[in-house]
């Protein structure tokens, strides 16, 4: 008993000092999401060469508008986590972001996705 609970105040010191925190900055780009045009955005990543989904922290990181499994293009380096996206919500402006983001997200994904042959022979798509 006293190990498992000493594993349990470990782990809790942990996550507070890793992920806890209501104190998180929006990143200064998060104007320009909302802005952005996402199938735009991902033509031009498509034609750079750099062919990566975009991933939301959430509950547990997702690649919202792609196929297949979200952790299987984050394992094989096929996406990039948007920065600012957290699990943890504390006011409405994260939450707007946090709103934005996938929405965003989900219409870049699905849009990278029809100009990738690549991304739709890889095994993470099924």
């Amino acid at each position: 008993m006293k190990v498992l609970t000493f594993a349990f105040i470990i782990a809790l010191a942990f996550v507070s000092t890793t992920s806890w925190s209501c104190e998180r900055e929006i990143p200064e780009q998060s104007d320009l999401l909302v802005q952005k045009n996402p199938e735009q955005e991902a033509e031009a990543v498509f034609h750079a060469g750099k062919v990566q989904f975009l991933a939301v922290q959430g509950y547990a990181t997702e690649t919202p508008g792609a196929p297949g499994v979200s952790y299987c293009w984050l394992d094989a380096g096929l996406a990039t986590v948007l920065d600012g996206t957290t699990d943890i919500i504390c006011n409405q402006t994260q939450e707007n972001f946090k709103k934005a983001a996938r929405s965003f997200a989900t219409r870049f994904n699905k849009h990278l996705f029809e100009l990738s042959a690549q991304l739709k022979k890889h095994m993470c798509a099924n």
